[in-house]
């Protein structure tokens, strides 16, 4: 409420009739009230009736004040939409109220619409930009990270919830933490229960339906943010969306916050090829969607985040350095991981450290530029009774050996055709010599036969 306003009728002029005076104090109270009306503001107005003339009883005066008030009071609330309550008579006052659809979340509008419930809609799509994707087996979220100025850090959009599950927020980022320790604190007591991580689609009821109670209590008001709630759980990875409304929806792949919209028409146009893509493909989908909402500037490790959970993957937040290989496009050992699990051999997953002999293969020198050692390659062995072990560095050079030695003895006898080969034309040549020298020792025997007949 704006609170009381009172407006004092004036006195009516002197000699004039009381039908008079009450007349000029309705067009004045309404003259005055007709900008409040106009600005749909809402507050307890007090209109003083004029004292009941000489002569006539205070019942038929006050009675004709309050009707030609509230008609013309009335008029003024039709014409500006506003309603109008007479809430209270006393001797002397008439009480008026004029309130709108949106002093608080339990009023409804003739339209059926509840204001307030649209206002903390609003206030989602006014926040960051957040992204969600999903494939087969791991779910990738994407955020803004916005700064106040250039002189604070950059503001989390992207939270841990459990080891299987995580969110990232669009709207009001205190809302947001107040609802990331209420998941956290269900997980916990799920875990503590049941001795098994929360489903993903249990947790994001509860907090659905804890966004509907806001809606239901006019001392509340709803949370003014949006969640994307990133998970894997025993029925695969999911994606889901809740509203300030209390409504919430599972997804393929979802944006929302400031310009999601262009973020929205990437990934309808890529959505198909997001369930066989891998996790480095995924990241970048989600990267070049949140690229789309941004108005000016480009990407950075400083403004964007990215988070990743899925099969046997426990949910990471990716940031700073870690977050600038993937902008780049360029696999490394921070970016990357191999898994690997066959018959009778555990399933195990190579990173970091362990991965990186692997990459120096894939970006280091081909055969045809060098040759292999035991600095730039790896072999990994798994089979039948036979776990999975990695030989490298100087586990590998006896291979390498073997496999020059391999080398060499099937040069071998291709150097001794070669050498045969060459033999034999070396042996042609000697007798092509021999045949010139015959031919040119004949030559100069007939010389010396026909030097005689010239001279004679």
């Amino acid at each position: 409420m704006v609170g009381l306003s009172g407006h004092r009728i004036p006195d009516a002029p002197a000699g004039g009739t009381f039908f008079a005076a009450t007349k000029f104090a309705v067009r004045a109270i309404t003259e005055g009230l007709r900008q409040e009306a106009r600005a749909n503001k809402v507050g307890r107005v007090w209109h003083r009736i004029p004292d009941a003339p000489a002569g006539g009883t205070f019942f038929a005066a006050t009675k004709f004040a309050v009707r030609a008030i509230t008609e013309g009071l009335r008029q003024e609330a039709r014409a500006n939409k506003v309603p109008l309550r007479v809430s209270g008579i006393s001797p002397g006052l008439v009480e008026t109220e004029f309130f709108t659809y949106d002093t608080d979340v339990t009023t409804w509008s003739p339209q059926g619409r509840l204001f307030q419930v649209e206002y903390a809609m609003e206030a989602v799509k006014q926040g960051s930009c957040a992204v969600g994707l999903v494939s087969n087996t791991h779910v990738v979220l994407a955020t803004l990270k916005r700064a106040q100025n250039d002189l604070s850090s950059y503001q989390r959009k992207m939270f841990k919830i459990d080891d299987h599950m995580g969110i990232a927020i669009a709207g009001l980022t205190a809302d947001g933490r107040v609802l990331c320790k209420y998941m956290r604190n269900e997980c916990i007591n799920h875990r503590f229960v049941y001795e098994a991580p929360m489903p993903v689609g249990r947790l994001v009821r509860q907090v659905a339906d804890k966004h509907q109670v806001c809606t239901q209590r006019s001392w509340k008001r709803p949370f003014g943010v949006g969640l994307l709630v990133g998970g894997y759980d025993r029925s695969g990875p999911h994606l889901y969306n809740t509203c300030p409304s209390g409504n919430y929806y599972e997804y393929k792949a979802m944006a929302i916050g400031a310009r999601s919209q262009a973020a929205k028409t990437y990934l309808e146009k890529h959505y198909e090829s997001f369930p066989t893509a891998s996790v480095e493909a995924m990241v970048q989908h989600g990267l070049r969607a949140l690229a789309a909402t941004l108005s000016e500037g480009e990407l950075t490790k400083a403004n964007c985040a990215v988070s990743i959970v899925g099969r046997n993957a426990p949910y990471v937040v990716i940031e700073d350095d870690d977050v600038e290989p993937y902008l780049q496009g360029e696999l490394t050992k921070a970016n990357c991981a191999v898994s690997i699990v066959g018959r009778n051999a555990p399933y195990v997953v190579i990173e970091d450290d362990d991965v990186e002999p692997y990459l120096q293969v894939l970006h280091g020198p081909t055969l045809s530029e060098g040759e292999l050692t035991k600095a730039n390659c790896a072999v990994s062995i798994v089979g039948r009774n036979a776990p999975y072990v990695v030989i490298e560095d100087d586990d590998v050079e006896p291979y390498l050996q073997m496999l020059k030695a391999e080398e060499d003895a099937g040069d071998a006898p291709m150097a001794a055709d070669e050498a045969a080969a060459g033999g034999e034309a070396a042996a042609a040549a000697e007798g092509g010599a021999a045949a010139g020298g015959d031919a040119a020792a004949g030559g100069d025997a007939a010389g010396e036969a026909a030097a005689p007949m010239e001279t004679e």
